[in-house]
């Protein structure tokens, strides 16, 4: 019995651990992204983008939004919750004279984590106020296209589409880094992907490809908000039903079903 108390209090504290902002392991790959609007939505809403970081251990990737890390990192302190609150007065003042309207790229408020033997992704994320971690294992079939490469940031990149959930995608992968991953969940190709696109809405594209000096892959969650586990399919059924007050601004979503 003594054994089973043990065994059960050390399972509660790498529960209770696994939720609070920590380091998961070290990073070996890091790669950073912009990604921006196209088509009818840069067109209502003005110019839009932001930096998204692929960061990447032996056993674990992570893939999220810089500028959603700086507002949770400093708004989550009293003193940096000021210096958070006075940049959105401005950039609001800024839309009110003229400026583009304040937005988001889709995936802004999702961390997603890929366990890399298993290639299950857990998106980590809020709606309604409400946290949710959602698992999903579905794969990426893709047609390669030969004879279509282009060079992105100094490596040759090679075409392959897929259609996912409703969107069509193109991506460009290097071989040169033979790493089956890319920027959001796209994945499964014989190399890591530079750029991608889904036509019509956005555009993605490295600008950095780093090996050295890497912060560690992190599990990040300045407001120790819990979440509840949900399986995709579930979580669809429950994001259609959420019904935003008149007027919210809603990005455009990757997955549509």
């Amino acid at each position: 019995m003594k054994h089973v108390l043990i065994s059960l209090l050390c399972m509660l504290t790498l529960t209770a651990h696994a939720q609070e902002t920590h380091v998961i392991e070290p990073a070996n790959l890091e790669v950073k992204y912009v990604a921006y609007y196209e088509g009818d939505y840069l067109k209502t809403h003005g110019k839009l983008s932001n930096t998204f970081i692929l960061r990447c251990g032996k056993t674990t990737a992570q893939y999220f939004c810089r500028e959603s890390l700086w507002t949770d990192s400093l708004s989550s302190s009293p003193e940096g919750f000021h210096i958070w609150y006075e940049h959105k007065m401005a950039e609001l003042k800024k839309w009110k004279n003229g400026g583009d309207r304040p937005t988001h790229l889709p995936d802004y408020g999702e961390w997603i984590y890929r366990t890399l033997s298993s290639n299950v992704t857990s998106t980590y994320r809020s709606m309604m106020g409400e946290g949710l971690v959602i698992r999903d294992s579905a794969q990426m079939n893709w047609t390669l296209v030969d004879d279509s490469t282009k060079s992105v940031i100094g490596y040759e990149c090679h075409l392959a589409e897929t259609d996912f959930r409703g969107r069509h995608w193109k991506a460009w992968y290097t071989m040169d880094i033979p790493v089956s991953l890319g920027p959001w969940k796209l994945s499964g190709l014989p190399g890591l992907v530079l750029a991608a696109e889904v036509p019509g809405l956005m555009n993605l594209k490295a600008y950095q490809v780093a090996t050295q000096n890497l912060t560690p892959v992190t599990f990040y969650n300045y407001f120790d908000k819990k979440f509840t586990d949900i399986p995709f399919d579930k979580y669809l059924r429950k994001r259609d039903t959420v019904r935003y007050p008149k007027g919210t601004l809603i990005a455009p979503r990757l997955e549509l079903k």
